[in-house]
């Protein structure tokens, strides 16, 4: 925990600027592909006397002050071919390097309805500076030429920062890294990366569908570093295995309450990195769920509260050297992973939309990873936003539930009362309607009297309730995936 602790202090050092300035704010009004018409004046305007997202981020990337971009719910289709510019002139959005350029923030109105489309021309986001990206799908972006092949919807590199919020990556390609490729610090929110590809063409390795976290080979590199909260990685396919998602080359990354899913070969990799798993639940269709090995065993493995099937492979293959092993209380489906809890059937239902921002798979009724937890490794909610940990087998007493989700007594129709508050005032917070709003007024007001902790009831107001009474006096924010 230490370690990681010191991993977590060096990406806020990432992430937060030491003075930050406060810049403009670009108002996107035009949908087309055009250049900003005199960067560096400050004034998004291309030559039509429009403003674009590509003249928007051109001048940003001319500021040194931290500048927002904010989009409507509107498709942005990349259409200037060109590629290896890193300034926005063309191919892909390019954020500039933190020498250069202050801290750039893009806000959409959620993924559903603010996509940026990469029209299969280039990657869609390039990241060589520090940046924050949230309420937007990112799509049919194209890394396939020998000196552009890693990331097809996101490329952060060495020394870079990211944060994708309440987002979608999806149907993207490359070489190496369909989804998205990691080589800086990279932190990912309630966000869902699916139907990427990593393509046999030959450039590099074909490895890491959805999401690839390596180091730069060279001597001397900065070691990645990844975090995942509450999000779906799935359907994503590779030419070599993963599918899912790779964490190499001496970074760290974290998983919590996250879903791995059909991808296609083996859900996760891990190799000479340290990496913790919390409340995570890996279906594999056909292959492994996890694959790890290590150069000389000095890197640690932890997983904690996680769930592990595999229905026709083995689970788990841990290699020799293999990482040092540091596991909890986890299920599989058999007993390659030499976890606690060993059952046939783990008593997953289908991948599917079960509240929350993100699908997941819902323990059902009787599945042996329901209150099988250690209760002090809960989380105070699961990948949903239900609150942990609660009472789901029956008998007296709650404990954690295994994997991602957490569930009340088994055979119930509907959530529990305080889940149920909980799910329906943050997906009213995600909306920012005015109908939305007057609810949110009510239910924050609820939420005050009776506010939700691990599944108890206390008088502080939910998180949520707080953050409504504060946002109702801030700039409006971009919604999530609904």
């Amino acid at each position: 925990m230490a370690q990681f602790g010191l991993v977590i202090a060096v990406v806020c050092s990432f992430l937060m600027p030491v003075a930050a300035a406060r810049g403009a704010v670009f108002n996107v009004n035009s949908t087309g592909d055009a250049v900003d018409a005199s960067v560096g004046n400050g004034v998004c305007a291309t030559a039509g006397a429009v403003c674009t997202l590509r003249a928007a981020l051109q001048e940003a990337n001319a500021s040194f002050a931290d500048d927002t971009i904010q989009l409507g719910a509107q498709t942005y289709l990349l259409t200037i071919a060109g590629t290896g510019d890193d300034q926005a002139q063309s191919g892909d959005l390019d954020v500039a390097s933190a020498a250069t350029a202050g801290h750039t923030t893009i806000q959409g109105q959620g993924a559903s309805v603010t996509i940026l489309d990469g029209g299969g021309l280039d990657r869609v986001l390039d990241v060589h500076g520090d940046a924050r990206v949230e309420g937007v799908t990112i799509q049919n972006g194209a890394a396939v030429t020998a000196s552009n092949a890693l990331g097809g919807g996101v490329h952060v590199h060495g020394g870079a920062s990211l944060e994708l919020l309440d987002c979608r990556v999806r149907d993207n390609q490359a070489n190496l890294a369909g989804g998205i490729m990691n080589r800086g610090a990279l932190v990912i929110e309630r966000c869902e990366i699916t139907g990427n590809e990593a393509l046999n063409l030959g450039f590099t390795s074909a490895f890491a569908g959805g999401i690839s976290s390596a180091s730069q080979a060279a001597a001397g590199s900065a070691a990645t570093m990844l975090e995942i909260h509450d999000s779906l990685i799935a359907d994503n396919t590779a030419y070599v295995t993963p599918g899912g998602i790779e964490l190499s080359n001496a970074g760290a990354a974290l998983l919590r309450n996250v879903t791995v899913s059909g991808n296609t070969p083996t859900q996760i990799v891990v190799y000479e990195e340290a990496v913790t798993l919390d409340q995570v639940t890996v279906v594999a269709p056909a292959d492994r769920a996890l694959i790890a090995g290590s150069y000389d065993g000095s890197e640690t493995l932890t997983i904690r509260n996680s769930a592990f099937s595999s229905p026709v492979d083995d689970a788990c293959f841990i290699g020799t050297p293999g990482p040092m092993l540091a596991f909890g209380t986890n299920a599989a489906d058999d007993s390659s992973c030499g976890f606690t809890v060993v059952a046939a059937n783990l008593g997953l239902g289908p991948l599917a939309d079960n509240g929350g921002p993100t699908r997941t798979h819902l323990p059902l009724a009787g599945s042996p990873l329901i209150d099988a937890g250690a209760t002090p490794d809960c989380s105070a909610a699961d990948q949903r936003g239900v609150p942990r940990p609660q009472d789901g087998d029956g008998v007296a007493g709650a404990a954690c539930d295994l994997g991602a989700v957490e569930v009340p007594e088994p055979g119930a129709a509907v959530l529990g009362m305080t889940a149920l508050v909980t799910l329906l005032c943050r997906s009213i917070l995600r909306t920012r309607s005015r109908v939305a709003s007057r609810w949110l007024s009510r239910c924050a007001g609820i939420c005050h009297k009776r506010s939700i902790h691990r599944g108890g009831l206390q008088g502080e107001p939910l998180p949520f309730a707080r953050d409504f009474a504060i946002r109702r006096l801030s700039p409006r924010r971009p919604g999530g995936l609904e």
